[in-house]
């Protein structure tokens, strides 16, 4: 079956070899002579020989700021080669934890705060994206975040996190960056939920002068 009617198995896509192979090539980085580490992130981050230019720059940036979070269930992030085979996903990040899991991720940049609902579609209807980064940083033009709007829309998402189509989701701008898993979204009650997703991202409510 084709990866977008697998519902998230694995085991039944027809790509499935192909795709568990490419990410056990990027399992040993170290020695991996496709993959370079990123100065001053050596041993944390590294970039694939075949990685989207066009996207690179962003990517590297994204990718600094959640290891400089101190997210310490992270061993190292991998930026993907661009692939254009059709059924193949492509993923811009592959996260490697320490606890043996390792996770496509990838990178979407909103306009708006409704743009937490879109990304957490785009990323289910891909069924390969476990991992979600949220940017505010290459679309978003406004100097005030609404975090109530937020706060609303991460949690409406709360079935990807508990059915496992996602994994966790990180919220970033302006190199701060907050991370949601299904602990944290089923940790209390919708409002007091709610209210300590506002909290977490109040550093960002403003952007950043200069």
């Amino acid at each position: 079956m084709s990866r977008k009617d697998v519902k998230n198995d694995c085991i039944i896509c027809e790509v499935a070899k192909t795709c568990l192979k490419r990410i056990e090539e990027l399992s040993d980085p170290n020695n991996n002579p496709k993959l370079t580490p990123v100065d001053g992130y050596e041993g944390k981050i590294f970039i694939h020989d075949n990685s989207d230019m066009n996207d690179l720059s962003q990517n590297i940036e994204e990718a600094k700021h959640i290891i400089d979070a101190g997210f310490d269930h992270i061993k190292h992030i991998i930026i993907n080669p661009h692939i254009i085979e059709k059924w193949l996903p492509n993923q811009e990040y592959t996260f490697f934890y320490k606890d043996g899991r390792k996770l496509y991720g990838d990178r979407k940049g909103v306009q708006g705060e409704s743009g937490i609902t879109s990304s957490f579609s785009r990323a289910v209807n891909d069924q390969c994206d476990k991992v979600l980064l949220i940017e505010f940083d290459t679309q978003f033009k406004q100097n005030r975040l609404r975090l109530d709007n937020i706060a609303k829309n991460l949690y409406f998402r709360l079935n990807d996190f508990t059915e496992g189509r996602i994994f966790e989701c990180y919220i970033a701008r302006d190199g701060y960056v907050v991370r949601f898993d299904k602990e944290f979204l089923t940790s209390g009650t919708k409002e007091e939920v709610k209210k300590r997703i506002i909290k977490l991202l109040e550093p960002m409510r403003t952007k950043k002068e200069g």
